[in-house]
Protein backbone atom coordinates (compact mmCIF):
# COMPACT_ATOMS: atom_id res chain seq x y z
CA UNK A 1 0.00 0.00 0.00
CA UNK A 2 0.75 3.40 -0.78
CA UNK A 3 0.49 5.82 2.06
CA UNK A 4 0.37 9.49 1.97
CA UNK A 5 -1.86 11.80 3.79
CA UNK A 6 -0.53 15.26 2.18
CA UNK A 7 -3.36 15.68 -0.61
CA UNK A 8 -6.55 15.65 0.89
CA UNK A 9 -8.57 12.46 2.49
CA UNK A 10 -7.76 9.67 0.19
CA UNK A 11 -5.12 7.62 1.56
CA UNK A 12 -3.74 6.07 -0.82
CA UNK A 13 -3.40 5.24 -4.05
CA UNK A 14 -4.33 2.06 -6.46
CA UNK A 15 -1.55 -0.56 -7.32
CA UNK A 16 -1.39 -3.06 -9.85
CA UNK A 17 0.78 -6.35 -8.05
CA UNK A 18 1.74 -7.12 -11.85
CA UNK A 19 4.11 -4.10 -11.98
CA UNK A 20 5.87 -4.14 -9.24
CA UNK A 21 9.10 -6.58 -9.19
CA UNK A 22 11.20 -8.77 -7.15
CA UNK A 23 10.27 -10.64 -3.94
CA UNK A 24 6.92 -9.34 -2.96
CA UNK A 25 5.00 -9.69 0.06
CA UNK A 26 1.98 -11.63 0.09
CA UNK A 27 -1.42 -10.00 -0.68
CA UNK A 28 -3.23 -9.46 3.51
CA UNK A 29 -6.21 -8.72 1.86
CA UNK A 30 -8.36 -7.10 -0.81
CA UNK A 31 -10.92 -4.17 0.14
CA UNK A 32 -13.64 -2.57 -2.10
CA UNK A 33 -14.82 -5.85 -3.84
CA UNK A 34 -18.62 -4.84 -4.17
CA UNK A 35 -17.39 -2.62 -7.12
CA UNK A 36 -15.03 -5.08 -8.95
CA UNK A 37 -16.46 -4.83 -12.46
CA UNK A 38 -16.02 -9.15 -12.98
CA UNK A 39 -18.11 -11.67 -11.32
CA UNK A 40 -15.13 -13.84 -11.74
CA UNK A 41 -14.26 -16.06 -8.36
CA UNK A 42 -11.47 -14.27 -5.83
CA UNK A 43 -8.60 -16.56 -4.70
CA UNK A 44 -8.94 -17.42 -1.15
CA UNK A 45 -5.64 -17.15 -0.21
CA UNK A 46 -6.31 -13.69 1.19
CA UNK A 47 -9.55 -12.28 2.65
CA UNK A 48 -12.14 -10.43 0.23
CA UNK A 49 -13.63 -7.23 2.14
CA UNK A 50 -16.70 -5.79 0.19
CA UNK A 51 -16.19 -2.10 2.33
CA UNK A 52 -13.25 -0.93 4.19
CA UNK A 53 -12.54 -3.80 7.51
CA UNK A 54 -11.55 -2.61 10.69
CA UNK A 55 -8.54 -4.02 11.01
CA UNK A 56 -7.73 -1.40 7.68
CA UNK A 57 -9.22 1.47 9.08
CA UNK A 58 -6.92 0.42 12.51
CA UNK A 59 -3.69 0.51 10.13
CA UNK A 60 -4.38 3.62 8.17
CA UNK A 61 -4.72 5.31 11.55
CA UNK A 62 -1.76 3.75 12.93
CA UNK A 63 0.80 4.86 10.09
CA UNK A 64 -1.23 8.49 10.30
CA UNK A 65 0.20 8.69 13.95
CA UNK A 66 3.34 7.65 12.90
CA UNK A 67 3.73 9.83 10.18
CA UNK A 68 2.95 12.51 12.85
CA UNK A 69 5.41 11.62 15.17
CA UNK A 70 8.13 11.61 13.01
CA UNK A 71 8.23 14.52 12.10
Amino acid sequence: MFVNFDKGPQHWVSAYRARFHGDLPPVEMRICTKYRVSDAELPSYAPNYPGYPLRFMARLLVNRAALLLRR
